[in-house]
């Protein structure tokens, strides 16, 4: 099971309000993730290009 998993099935056992809360922080991570890949792919890419 993945933790974004675990942390929906926790927030759906949470009263709407927190649960709300808890859509938006994985929301959050998600997309906090997604940029750090994107920020590393980019770096990556200008060193090769900088070695060539």
């Amino acid at each position: 099971m993945s933790a974004h998993r675990a942390q929906m099935d926790l927030a759906c056992s949470l009263p709407r309000a927190i649960a709300a809360a808890a859509n938006w922080q994985a929301a959050a991570q998600s997309m906090s993730s997604a940029m750090h890949l994107a920020i590393m792919a980019t770096s990556l890419s200008f060193r090769q290009e900088a070695a060539q």
